[in-house]
């Protein structure tokens, strides 16, 4: 991820099947997420469990943004900026982008842009505000990007 970038999630979407690297079904109750790259090479990492309830709350709005980046670039890093912060109707919202797979310079972030399947899958980057940045694969067969993109409202 590039800092300087930026991407955009809802727990009842993760109840069901989770997919992606290091996922498994977990059944009823909401699955424990397990990261990848360098978050997932440090289990004690302070912000893992923050983002990755943060993706879980907002995967409609980050899995939408992740389809129409793809569409438009194809495969790519969607990113969370924690530095900025807009006013949405639950609260405050962080500012979401795409960034292309030419542009992933970090080599575990391209090897999961080039791996994912945009279909089902989501690789997100959270970027703070200290310069800390994570990447995530995740996926679900409850709520696919190009779903949560068609359910979208438009303005």
């Amino acid at each position: 991820m590039t800092p300087g970038t930026s991407p955009a999630c809802c727990a009842s979407c993760y109840a069901g099947y989770v997919e992606g690297e290091l996922m498994s079904k977990r059944g009823p109750q909401l699955p424990r997420i397990q990261p990848v790259g360098r978050a997932a090479l440090n289990p004690g990492h302070p912000h893992r469990d923050g983002d990755l309830a943060y993706i879980m709350e907002n995967w409609p709005q980050i899995a939408s943004a992740a389809w129409v980046g793809y569409l438009a670039q194809g495969r790519g890093l969607t990113i969370v900026d924690t530095r900025k912060t807009y006013p949405v109707p639950t609260g405050l919202g962080h500012a979401i982008s795409y960034l292309p797979a030419g542009l992933v310079t970090e080599a575990d972030d391209a090897r999961m842009v080039r791996e994912y399947d945009p279909e089902r899958e989501v690789v997100v980057g959270m970027l703070r505000a200290n310069g800390d940045e994570d990447v995530y694969r995740l996926g679900t067969s409850r709520l696919t990007p190009k779903q949560a993109y068609e359910q979208a409202p438009r303005q």
